[in-house]
């Protein structure tokens, strides 16, 4: 999907609403357009339709389907669904009982001995990120000149987070890929990433 000139427009008339100093076209560096999936209803206006997600069981096939919802949603679809299951082994869904990986008390993150950067971005696996870099010290750099996101990241998300190609590792990973200038500057370290595997 890509943002169409009516949304960009409308976009830009919300946000002067509330500035001094109003925006225009030539001021936008980045644009991100994405798809929402929506429960059908009555509305004709997709912006009246629910946001909530609804777990489908065909008795028949025993195939169990997730439609809606979003992403902030995703455990509470994630335990919803092993619910539906009915496994023997798993009387209920686990999720809400395991934190995130990385996530940690405040008290324990203020000990980790790793750059904030690091910290804020991944918790408490931002040790064994750090130690990661440590091993090889040009992993402390940033990934091109201007931007925020460090070498290392970029191997981690290859290395731990499953990430395959440049695309992912840019615009799932390090978020970079909504503004295309960083993009182009960061898909040399993202190729080497890649190749260093």
């Amino acid at each position: 999907p890509v943002v169409t000139p009516d949304e960009e427009r409308f976009m830009l008339d919300v946000l002067n609403h509330s500035l001094r100093i109003p925006l225009c076209h030539d001021d936008i560096a980045g644009r991100y357009a994405g798809f929402r999936p929506l429960l059908a209803g009555r509305q004709d206006n997709t912006a009246d339709l629910s946001r909530r997600h609804a777990i489908v069981s065909d008795p028949e096939s025993g195939v169990i389907t997730v439609v809606g919802g979003k992403l902030t949603t995703y455990r509470r679809m994630a335990q919803e669904t092993v619910d539906a299951l009915h496994i023997a082994s798993l009387t209920t869904s686990r999720t809400t009982g395991l934190p995130l990986v990385g996530a940690a008390p405040p008290d324990v993150l203020s000990g980790v001995d790793a750059p904030q950067r690091l910290v804020r971005r991944y918790g408490i696996e931002a040790t064994s990120i750090a130690r990661m870099a440590a091993r090889e010290p040009g992993l402390m750099e940033p990934v091109a000149d201007g931007l925020q996101p460090l070498r290392v990241e970029l191997r981690f998300g290859v290395l731990h987070e499953g990430a395959l190609t440049v695309d992912d590792l840019l615009d799932r990973r390090v978020r970079l890929g909504v503004i295309a200038e960083d993009r182009r500057a960061a898909e040399p370290a993202a190729a080497a990433a890649i190749a260093a595997v």
